[in-house]
C-alpha cells in the first residue's frame, strides 16, 4: 500500500512540475520540431586515455541547448543541424574539455584526457567557490559520483571512512536516528561538538536526517581555521557544505533510481539459554548460601527450607530436594529473536533536469521507507527538491531552492536499563524460561517470579509492541537568491532563505502492563510534544575578481548575514484514562503535566575574504567574520574571527621542471586563524527567573506560585574561541596516478564555558562562565591511487585516509578542579581534569581474582562491606593507603580513538563495477554499560556466556579472570573496569556491485542508460566487544559522558538490491 501511495504521490509531483513550467518543455519541444527537418544524426563513443569508455560525458550542440550523455559504454546519439560549422563539446568531471567540428562526419570518436592538474576540480568554500588547485586552506570533498556508486540511506554512510580528520559516529541504529559528526576531534566541553551544516548557502540547518542523500552533488567538509573562519563564531567545530543538484543546459532528461531490500541485527550478544541460566542460578545461589555457612546439597538439606533470600526458583529444579535441574527447561525464549526482526528497506527516486539557455532546472521527488530491525520501530520519508535558475537579463539571474520533505518514525524505547523500559538491555538480562506471551494472550514479567534476587522486569516484547511513540515532521528549506553582474568580474548577490520544521511526538502506555518494574494494570499514560522551529536568513555579497598582467590574480569579497531562529514547544502529559482505546492525551481524564516555552537567537554579520595568485604560483588567502550574537553577554556581543593562509605550487617552479613526470603535482600550505563556537543556551548569560512556591498565611497557610531569581548574571559571557594552526602538502605522482595529501594541526579551544562553583552567600550554587582551555593536535592523511589504468580492460582505484588526534585539558578554572559526570544510573563514570584528555572514565581498576585466603591476607581490603573470599576481585589499592573505598577510583580508559581510518577499493571491468569500503577506529575503550547488570555473576539477570564460562571456580580452576559466582562482594556493582572494553573494530562498511547494462538492450526500450546493482551494508565486524556495536554513544553527543553502551540500538546488516535507468 505504501508502494502505491510513493508512486502516485511521484507521479502527482512530476504532473504538477510540467504544468507549473511548460514554458521549458514547450520551448524544447517546438525548438526541436523547428531543427527536425534540418537536423542530421552524429553517434559515437567517448573514451579515455587507456580506451575505455567513459558514461556520464556532456554531449552538447555548443551554442544551443541540445545536449545528451554517453551511456555504460561511453556511446552517444545526438541530432545536430546540418551545417558545416556545427560543434560539439565534450565534457566530463576530471577531464579536459573537448570541441570538435562534426564537419561532414556521421560518426565522430573522441578521447578525453585527464586534466593533468589534478587538483583543479572546482570545491565550495564559504560564499564561493574556488579552483581546488587554488585552495590553501584544509577541504575534504566527497562528490557525487561516489555517492551514486554506492547507494546509501543518510548523510551519515555518505561522509563514513571517507575523509581524513572527520569521525562520523551512529549513536544510534534506529532508523531516521541522529548522527555525531566530529571535524579533528572534540574541544569543547558545554558548547556542543558538532559542525556548522551548510546546505545550498543556507547556514545552520538542524534537520540533516530530512536530506535525501540522492538528491546530493558535493559534500565538503571545511576542517582548519583558514576554510571555516569566514563563518566566525560557529566555525570552531569545522563546517560540512552540502550542495544539492542543479539544472543545465539541454534536453530534459529523467532518471528513476530504486531499490528494496531486507536488515537484520549484525551480531547477536552471546548470552545463557533456559537451561544454562537455571544452573547458573543454582550454582550462584549455593556458592552464597555456603558462604553463610548453609548445606548446598538438596537431597540432605530441601530448598524450602533455606531462608527466602537463598532459594532457588522452583521452577528450575525437578524438585524440592533434587539437584537435578528441570530438563522442561530446554533452551527457553529466545529474546533476541523475540525483539529482532528481518526487516524491509525499499527507496524509490525520480529526477527531471535539463532547461535552455536561460533556464535551468533540477527536480527530485523520493520516497524511503525503512523498518527498523526492532519490531515496530521504522522511518518513512516523502521528500521533494527543486533547484531552479533563470537568467532574467543578460546581467540579472534569479534561482531558487526548495526543499519540503515530511518524515515519520516509530519509535521504541531501545535504550537505557531495564527499569526505564530500555528494550534491548531488558531482552538481555530477563530470563530465557520466561515465556514470550500466556495462552490468555497476557505478557509475562520477571515481576511475577516472587523469589528474591530477581529484578522486575517487564516483558521486553511487549515494551516494543504495546508502547505506542511516534513521531512526524514537517521540514521546509528554501531559499531565493538573486545575482547581478554590473560590470565584468563583479557579482553582487542577495538571498534569503528560511529553514520551518514542524514535529510533534505522541506517546501512549497502556494500562495492562506494567511500568517502572511493577506488575500490572498501571495508570495509562499519555504524553504529546509538539514544536516549531523557524529559522530565517538574509546574506548579501559583493564579489570582484581582476586579472593584472596576466599573472597577478585577484579576489575580493565582501558580506554581510543577518539570521534569527526561534523555537516554540510544548509538552503535556495525561492520566486517567477510561479505556486504552483512544492513545491520545486528549482522552485523558486529568492532565498531570504541562509545560511550554519560546526561545530565540539572532545573529548579525559582516565578512570578507581577499584571495591573491602570482601567476598560480604563490597564493594567498584572507578572511575575516566580525559576528553579534543575542546569546552573550552585553560586554561582548561581538567578536572578530580573521584568518591567514598561503599556498606554493613547488613544480611550477623552473627548478623543478626536472623531476617530472614522477612528481606531477607539488603544492605546500599553511594556515592560521580563529574560530568561534556559540552553540549554548540563549540565555545563558541572563539572569533567569523560575516558579517556585510559598506558604503564606497562619496554620497550614495558602500554597502560592510565584517568581525567584534563579541564575546569576554574567555579562561577560562570550564564545569559545578556537586558535588553529596547520601545514599540509597536496602532491601528486606519475602524472597523478598517486595523490597524496598530509596536513598537521594544532588547534587550542579557549574561554570553554564551564559551571563553577560560588560562594553560597550569594543565595545560587553555579554560574556559567568562560574559564576552560583544551588543546587538539593531530595528523591526516589521505591517499588516493589509480593502480590499473584499463589498458587490459580492467580499472582499480584506492582511496585510503588516516586520522591521529589526541587531546589535552589545559585549564578548568582558577582551582582545576576537575569535573566529574555519569551516565543514567551509573553514577560518576567520567572524569575531566587538567592534563587528561576529554572522554576520560573513571572506575575501580580490578587487578585480577584472588585465589588464596592468603592472597587476601596481604592485600589492600575494602574499607567497608561483605567479607572478601577467594574468587572475589582484587581492587586496585591506587593511593596505597591499604584501604580500597573510593579514593582509589582512578582512569580505565577513554572513549576517543587514536586512529580513525577508511579504505575504499573501486574495480572496474568493462560494464561490471565493484566498490569496497573498509572502516574502523583503533585505541578507545567503550562502556559496556550492560555489564553492570550481565558481569556481576549474580542470580537477578541473565549473563555473558563469556563471563559465566572464565568465572573462578576454585584454586586448581581458577577460570579467566572472572570472579566467582555469586560472590559476596557488593563492589562490583560500581563502576569499574571489568565494564571497560577495548572499542577498536574493523568494519566492512559497504560492499557493491553493479553492472551497466549495455546499450543493445537499452536502445530497443527507449533508455539511455541503466545500471543494475546490489549493495550489501555493515556484511562483516571483526571487535572483540561482547556487545553490538563499540561505535556508540548512549548519551548522543555529549562530550563529558561519551563513547557508552547502554542497551543501545544495535546496527543493521542490511542487503539491497537496485535499479537505475536514464531516459
Amino acid at each position: 500500500m505504501k508502494s502505491v501511495l510513493a508512486i502516485q504521490f511521484l507521479g502527482c509531483f512530476f504532473y504538477t512540475l510540467f504544468v507549473c513550467f511548460p514554458a521549458i518543455s514547450v520551448a524544447e519541444t517546438s525548438g526541436a520540431q523547428k531543427a527536425a527537418a534540418a537536423d542530421r544524426t552524429v553517434n559515437g563513443r567517448v573514451t579515455d586515455e587507456t580506451g575505455s569508455g567513459l558514461p556520464g560525458v556532456s554531449v552538447a550542440v555548443k551554442g544551443t541547448n541540445r545536449g545528451t550523455t554517453t551511456d555504460a559504454e561511453g556511446r552517444y546519439r545526438i541530432a545536430v543541424p546540418d551545417s558545416p560549422g556545427t560543434i560539439l563539446v565534450f565534457s566530463f568531471v576530471g577531464y579536459l574539455a573537448q570541441e570538435v567540428r562534426v564537419g561532414n562526419q556521421s560518426a565522430l570518436n573522441v578521447s578525453l584526457q585527464i586534466d593533468t592538474k589534478a587538483l583543479s576540480e572546482v570545491v565550495v568554500v564559504g560564499y564561493g567557490e574556488q579552483n581546488r588547485r587554488d585552495v590553501t586552506g584544509s577541504v575534504a570533498s566527497i562528490s557525487a559520483r561516489q555517492i551514486e556508486n554506492v547507494p546509501v540511506t543518510g548523510l551519515d554512510q555518505a561522509l563514513t571512512g571517507q575523509l581524513a580528520g572527520v569521525q562520523v559516529q551512529e549513536t544510534t541504529g534506529a532508523p531516521g536516528g541522529t548522527i555525531n559528526v566530529r571535524v579533528r576531534g572534540s574541544g569543547s566541553i558545554g558548547a556542543g561538538n558538532e559542525p556548522l551544516y551548510v546546505v545550498d548557502g543556507f547556514p545552520g540547518v538542524t534537520n540533516i536526517t530530512a536530506i535525501n542523500p540522492n538528491d546530493i552533488q558535493s559534500i565538503e567538509v571545511l576542517k582548519d581555521a583558514s576554510a571555516a573562519a569566514i563563518y566566525g563564531s560557529r566555525g570552531a567545530n569545522g563546517v560540512v557544505i552540502i550542495t544539492t543538484k542543479q539544472g543545465r543546459n539541454g534536453r530534459t532528461t529523467f532518471r528513476l533510481d530504486t531499490y528494496t531490500g531486507f536488515q537484520n541485527v549484525l551480531r547477536k550478544v552471546d548470552v545463557l539459554n533456559a537451561t544454562e541460566y537455571a544452573k547458573f542460578h543454582i550454582d550462584s545461589k549455593n556458592n552464597a548460601y555456603a558462604d553463610a555457612g548453609g548445606i548446598t546439597d538438596f537431597t540432605r538439606f530441601k530448598n524450602s527450607r533455606r531462608p527466602i533470600g537463598n532459594q532457588v526458583l522452583p521452577l528450575y529444579l525437578l524438585n524440592d530436594s533434587s539437584n537435578v535441574i528441570n530438563p522442561a527447561l530446554g533452551a527457553g525464549t529466545d529474546w533476541q529473536d523475540a525483539i529482532f526482526r528481518t526487516a524491509p528497506i525499499n527507496n524509490v527516486q525520480l529526477t527531471a533536469t535539463g532547461g535552455n539557455e536561460r533556464t535551468r532546472f533540477a527536480v527530485t521527488g523520493g520516497y524511503f521507507n525503512q523498518q527498523g530491525i526492532i519490531v515496530s520501530s521504522g522511518f518513512q520519508r516523502y521528500s521533494v527538491r527543486l533547484n531552479l535558475d533563470t537568467d532574467l537579463t543578460r546581467t540579472v539571474k534569479l534561482g531558487i531552492n526548495l526543499a519540503p520533505t515530511f518524515s515519520q518514525r516509530q519509535i521504541v524505547n531501545s535504550d537505557d536499563t531495564w527499569s526505564r523500559e530500555g528494550v534491548v538491555l531488558t531482552a538481555l538480562t530477563i530470563s530465557p524460561h520466561i515465556p514470550l506471551q500466556l495462552p490468555d494472550g497476557t505478557y509475562p514479567g520477571q515481576y511475577q517470579l516472587g523469589t528474591p534476587g530477581f529484578n522486575a522486569m517487564i516483558n521486553p516484547y511487549a515494551i516494543a509492541t504495546q508502547y505506542k511513540q511516534g513521531e512526524k515532521e514537517f521540514t521546509t528549506t528554501g531559499r531565493l537568491y538573486l545575482d547581478w553582474n554590473p560590470l565584468p568580474g563583479l557579482t553582487a548577490r542577495t538571498s534569503i532563505g528560511t529553514n520551518v520544521v514542524s514535529s510533534s511526538y505522541n506517546g501512549y502506555y497502556p494500562s495492562y502492563l506494567g511500568r517502572g518494574g511493577s506488575a500490572p494494570p498501571s495508570l495509562a499514560r499519555a504524553e504529546a510534544r509538539p514544536s516549531l522551529l523557524f529559522n530565517w536568513v538574509n546574506t548579501n555579497t559583493l564579489t570582484y575578481t581582476r586579472s593584472l598582467a596576466g599573472k597577478h590574480n585577484l579576489l575580493f569579497l565582501l558580506g554581510n548575514e543577518t539570521q534569527k531562529q526561534g523555537v516554540e514547544d510544548t509538552y503535556v502529559r495525561g492520566e486517567k484514562f477510561s479505556s486504552d482505546a483512544a492513545p491520545y492525551v486528549g482522552a485523558a481524564g486529568l492532565i498531570t503535566a504541562g509545560s511550554g516555552g519560546l526561545s530565540e537567537w539572532s545573529l548579525l554579520s559582516y565578512f570578507g575574504r581577499v584571495t591573491y595568485d602570482y601567476a598560480g604560483r604563490y597564493l594567498l588567502t584572507f578572511n575575516i567574520r566580525r559576528d553579534g550574537s543575542s546569546r552573550f553577554g552585553p560586554n561582548y556581543k561581538w567578536g572578530t574571527f580573521p584568518s591567514a593562509s598561503a599556498g606554493w605550487q613547488v613544480l611550477d617552479e623552473p627548478f623543478m621542471q626536472s623531476v617530472k613526470p614522477v612528481v606531477s603535482a607539488l603544492k605546500l600550505r599553511a594556515s592560521y586563524g580563529l574560530g568561534g563556537n556559540n552553540n549554548i543556551g540563549n540565555y545563558a548569560y541572563q539572569g533567569l527567573l523560575s516558579d517556585q512556591n510559598y506558604i503564606f498565611g497562619a496554620g497550614l497557610g495558602e500554597l502560592v506560585t510565584g517568581l525567584a531569581p534563579a541564575s546569576l548574571v554574567n555579562p561577560d559571557l562570550r564564545w569559545e574561541t578556537s586558535r588553529q594552526g596547520d601545514v599540509g602538502i597536496d602532491a601528486g605522482f606519475f602524472n597523478d596516478r598517486l595523490q597524496l595529501t598530509v596536513d598537521y594541526y594544532d588547534k587550542v579551544t579557549q574561554d570553554l564555558l564551564l559551571n563553577v562553583n560560588v560562594p553560597r552567600i550569594t543565595g545560587y550554587q553555579r554560574i556559567l562562565t568562560n574559564i576552560g582551555r583544551v588543546r587538539n593536535w593531530g595528523w591526516e592523511f589521505s591517499l588516493n591511487s589509480r593502480n590499473l589504468k584499463g589498458g587490459s580492460g580492467l580499472e582499480w582505484t584506492t582511496n585510503l585516509n588516516l586520522s591521529f588526534n589526541r587531546n589535552k585539558v589545559l585549564a578548568l578554572g582558577a582551582t582545576g578542579d576537575r569535573i566529574l559526570s555519569g551516565t543514567s544510573q551509573i553514577f560518576e563514570s567520567h572524569v575531566v581534569e587538567v592534563g587528561q584528555p576529554l572522554g576520560n572514565f573513571y572506575g575501580y581498576q580490578i587487578l585480577g581474582v584472588f585465589n588464596t585466603q592468603e592472597e587476601i591476607n596481604n592485600h589492600a581490603r575494602w574499607g567497608s562491606g561483605p567479607v572478601t573470599r577467594p574468587g572475589d576481585y582484587k581492587f586496585q589499592d591506587t593511593n596505597g593507603d591499604g584501604i580500597i573505598n573510593a579514593s582509589d577510583r582512578t582512569i580505565l580508559g577513554n572513549a576517543f580513538p587514536k586512529l580513525i581510518y577508511g579504505l575504499t577499493n573501486n574495480f572496474r571491468y568493462r560494464g561490471i563495477e565493484l566498490s569496497v569500503l573498509i572502516q574502523g577506529n583503533y585505541g578507545n575503550q567503550v562502556i559496556n554499560g550492560t555489564s553492570r547488570f550481565m558481569a556481576t555473576q549474580r542470580p537477578g539477570n541473565n549473563q555473558y556466556r563469556r563471563v559465566i564460562e572464565g568465572a573462578w571456580q576454585s584454586p586448581e580452576n581458577p577460570g579467566t579472570g572472572y570472579a566467582r559466582l555469586g560472590g559476596s562482594s557488593n563492589n562490583i556493582i560500581n563502576m569499574n573496569s571489568i565494564w571497560v572494553e577495548d572499542g577498536s573494530f574493523l568494519r566492512i562498511r559497504t560492499v557493491s556491485l553493479g553492472y551497466n547494462l549495455p546499450t543493445a538492450l537499452l536502445k530497443p526500450l527507449g533508455l539511455r542508460g541503466g545500471r543494475v546493482y546490489a549493495l550489501m551494508q555493515n556484511p562483516l565486524m571483526l571487535s572483540n566487544y561482547m556487545g553490538y556495536n563499540p561505535d556508540v554513544s548512549f548519551s548522543g553527543r555529549a562530550v563529558l559522558n561519551p563513547g557508552v553502551d547502554y542497551g543501545t540500538y544495535p546496527l543493521a546488516r542490511a542487503t539491497t538490491f537496485g535499479l537505475t535507468v536514464d531516459f
